[in-house]
């Protein structure tokens, strides 16, 4: 038995003392009859307070209320916002359940990918409660535990959709561009499955970051730097083919002169080649005609 019940008793014990006290003043003054009227007016008023006082019970908006058997605690039904009356004598009022907007978020660690490397997750989900959706079955069940261990309950089942979830997927996976909206997605498809039985309206998840052991970090780094450079030399090379594509067969084949004495020359190896006729008659008229100069290139 409650404080709340031993108020009540004290208060009935009180009522009831202020009416015999009343109804033999009256007798004494009016006779038995008197009395009686008395004493029947008092329990009429006494009784008509009674139910007004502890019958009628508001729900604020944005809430539930739950009602219970006062003697056995065996839950009876939920109350939606408003004015309801309830009987004093047998039902008694339990807590509410609040139907506004709640959040839960965590830091989960030790979810697997494949291959078992271990990964730490940082998460936050917005839901509401519903508890006049409940089934029967679910009902007494959920009525005890909404209104203080929501939260609890509803952090231990995304820890559990998150270790479902992202069990499918590789650590390359798991980099990949808009794998968080993914990750939301599904791991909100799953909650719902699970949490709307329970009384539940999943609003949204989200992933706000999945951490990686720090080696693994440091591996998929050095292998997105390696692509990053192969990637730069192929495009480098593209380009290359491009303007080679673009040259004559004769400018191919003084680049494959070029390159030839370029060869040699890293070698060490003196070579002589004949120079074009014009440039020598530019500056040497006394060597017009002559096609070829000696150059020694090194």
């Amino acid at each position: 038995m409650g404080d709340k019940d031993y108020g009540e008793i004290i208060m009935l014990k009180a009522i009831a003392g202020s009416i015999l006290t009343m109804a033999f003043v009256a007798g004494a003054m009016w006779g038995w009859i008197g009395g009686i009227l008395v004493l029947g007016a008092a329990a009429v008023g006494t009784a008509a307070f009674y139910l007004q006082k502890m019958g009628k019970v508001t729900i604020p908006e944005l809430s539930m209320g739950t009602v219970y058997e006062r003697k056995s605690e065996r839950f009876v039904r939920f109350l939606a916002p408003g004015t309801h009356w309830v009987n004093p004598a047998t039902e008694i009022l339990g807590e509410r359940i609040s139907t506004s907007a709640q959040s839960a978020s965590a830091h989960t660690k030790g979810i697997q990918a494949i291959g078992g490397l271990p990964l730490e997750v940082e998460w936050a989900l917005t839901y509401s409660l519903e508890p006049d959706k409940l089934t029967a079955e679910m009902s007494p069940k959920m009525a005890r535990a909404l209104p203080t261990r929501s939260a609890a309950m509803a952090k231990q089942h995304l820890n559990n959709c998150l270790h479902h979830v992202i069990g499918d997927y590789t650590i390359e996976q798991l980099c990949q561009p808009g794998i968080h909206r993914k990750l939301e997605r599904e791991v909100r498809q799953l909650a719902r499955t699970r949490l709307e039985p329970m009384g539940y309206n999943v609003i949204r998840v989200m992933v706000e970051a999945v951490h990686m052991p720090k080696h693994v970090m440091q591996a998929l780094e050095e292998a997105h730097g390696r692509e990053m450079q192969a990637e730069n030399e192929a495009r480098a090379l593209e380009r290359l083919q491009r303007v080679v594509s673009q040259f004559s067969k004769d400018d191919m084949e003084r680049l494959m002169e070029l390159e030839r004495i370029h060869m040699m020359g890293k070698h060490g190896i003196p070579v002589m080649y004949p120079a074009m006729t014009e440039q020598v008659n530019l500056f040497d008229p006394r060597r017009r005609g002559n096609n070829v100069v000696d150059m020694a290139v090194s």
